[in-house]
C-alpha cells in the first residue's frame, strides 16, 4: 500500500509507519513492575470541539504488558471518553487494578473523527498503602516543555501509534499562558457511516446498507462477523484508487437489517448475488475477512 505524507515538516523524517485511519492515537510508556498487582488511577484534561450531530470525540485508556512486552490487558474506556463537543475543558478518571504480571502500562490517548481535540494534565498514581497515593512519573504531562521528539516531531514524552495525514498536531498555548496538545482532523470519512457515499437496497427480506468509492473493476469488500464496513477504514482509500468498492454491512451486522431466516454461508452469498444484480454487476473481485458462524446445539 503506497505510504501517504503528513503535512509537517519536522514529521517528514519519521520512520513510523503511515495509515489511513479514522483516529489518531498517541501514547507514553510507563514502568510499573515495581507495583504490579496494586490500584492504579489515571486522570487527564480534554475538549472536543466538533460540529453537533458530529460523531467525534476524545479517548484516553491504559494499556498493560509484561516483561516480553506482551498484551496482558487493557482497561475500558469508561470515564475518560470526552462525548462533549463544545470546546470545554473536562477532566476524565478511569481506575482498576495493575495485573500481577504487568511490567509496563502505556498511557494511550486518540481522537476519532473530524473536530479540534485538546489534551492536558495526565496523572498516573498507583496506592502503595491504603489511602496512600504515589505519582508515577509522566514526561511532559502537562505540555509545558517546548521540545519535540526527533523521531516523530510529536511533542517531548509521547509518541503517536503512527502517522495520520488527515491529522495535525501542535503544542498551543492559551490565554492565560498554559500549553496543551492540540489535535486537528479535517476530512476525516466516518467509513460505514458515510452519507456521501452510502446507500440501502432492498432485497432477500432485508435492507441491505453499502458505500461505494472509486471506480474501475468492481471490488466487493466482505467484514468479519461481528463487524462492519468500518473495519476496512484503513485499506479502502487505497483500493478506491484502482477499483470501483462496493463495501458492504452484512445482514444483521452494521446498517443491514435482518430477516427471518437461519444465518448461513448459503444466504449471505445469495444476498451479494441479489447486490450485484440489483447494481447491474455480472462479476466482481471479492476481498473478505474471516466469517465464522455461531449455531445453537
Amino acid at each position: 500500500m503506497a505510504l501517504l505524507a503528513l503535512g509537517r515538516t519536522a514529521a517528514a523524517q519519521s520512520k513510523l509507519p503511515t495509515q489511513v485511519n479514522p483516529s489518531f492515537y498517541f501514547r507514553q510508556r510507563v514502568e510499573v513492575q515495581a507495583y504490579a498487582g496494586r490500584p492504579y488511577r489515571l486522570s487527564a484534561r480534554m475538549k472536543v470541539d466538533a460540529p453537533a450531530g458530529d460523531s467525534a470525540d476524545a479517548n484516553v485508556f491504559v494499556v498493560f504488558s509484561d516483561k516480553n512486552k506482551k498484551f496482558l490487558a487493557a482497561s475500558k474506556p469508561g470515564q475518560m471518553r470526552a462525548r462533549h463537543r463544545d470546546g470545554q475543558w473536562r477532566t476524565f478518571a478511569v481506575a482498576g487494578q495493575l495485573p500481577k504480571a504487568a511490567t509496563q502500562l502505556a498511557v494511550n490517548a486518540n481522537a476519532y473523527l473530524n473536530g479540534t481535540f485538546g489534551y492536558d494534565d495526565f496523572k498516573l498514581e498507583v496506592e502503595t498503602a491504603k489511602g496512600q497515593w504515589q505519582p508515577l512519573p509522566l514526561l511532559n504531562a502537562d505540555f509545558e516543555t517546548a521540545r519535540a521528539d526527533s523521531a516523530s516531531g510529536f511533542p517531548n514524552g509521547w509518541r503517536p501509534l503512527f502517522l495520520n495525514a488527515a491529522y495535525r498536531y501542535r503544542t498551543a498555548q492559551e490565554a492565560s499562558g498554559n500549553h496543551y496538545l492540540e489535535l486537528v482532523g479535517q476530512g476525516v470519512v466516518n467509513y460505514g457511516r458515510n452519507p456521501a457515499a452510502g446507500h440501502t437496497v432492498a432485497l432477500n427480506g432485508i435492507k441491505l446498507y453499502y458505500e461505494t468509492y472509486g471506480q474501475g473493476e468492481p471490488l466487493l469488500l466482505l467484514h468479519g462477523n461481528g463487524q462492519s464496513i468500518s473495519a476496512f477504514s484503513g485499506q479502502i482509500p487505497e483500493l478506491a484508487k484502482h477499483y470501483q468498492v462496493i463495501a458492504v454491512d452484512t445482514r444483521a451486522q452494521g446498517q443491514s437489517t435482518n430477516g427471518k431466516q437461519t444465518l448461513t454461508y448459503d444466504l449471505f452469498a445469495e444476498d451479494m448475488s441479489a447486490l450485484l444484480k440489483a447494481l447491474n454487476i455480472p462479476a466482481a473481485n471479492v476481498v473478505g475477512l474471516s466469517l465464522v458462524l455461531h449455531h445453537p446445539q
